[in-house]
C-alpha cells in the first residue's frame, strides 16, 4: 500500500490532464 501523499499526488496528476 502506498502512503496517502503518494495517492494524493497521483490524483492530482490525473486531474491535471
Amino acid at each position: 500500500m502506498e502512503p496517502a501523499n503518494v495517492l494524493y499526488k497521483k490524483s492530482l496528476d490525473l486531474s491535471s490532464k
